[in-house]
């Protein structure tokens, strides 16, 4: 079977992204069939550094960007990949940021 491969695109600055990150890992934790790999945390604002990441094999993209990234939304939007987004504001409301 071949691994699928999971981008990670969480600005871990925040607690509730750890948060994300820990919980996506231990539901994938002893799943060979996939393998995450993640945004280097400087590059979370950089449109080249997400579109060179696509470049490699990806398979879904799991992510905290939302609209008011216009850029970087663009870019993860036109992948044609499955995305799952994490709603930051939602977090920020309920005071776990």
């Amino acid at each position: 079977m071949k691994q699928k491969e999971a981008f990670v695109v969480l600005n871990i600055a925040f607690e509730y992204a750890r948060q994300e990150l820990n919980g996506l890992l231990t539901t994938l934790e002893g799943d060979a069939r996939w393998h995450c790999r993640m945004i280097e945390p400087r590059d979370y604002h950089s449109a080249a550094a997400i579109r060179r990441e696509l470049l490699r094999p990806t398979d879904a993209i799991v992510t905290d960007i939302s609209w008011s990234h216009p850029s970087v939304y663009e870019i993860i939007a036109a992948a044609g990949k499955p995305v799952v987004c994490i709603d930051p504001s939602a977090q920020a409301q309920n005071g776990k940021t």
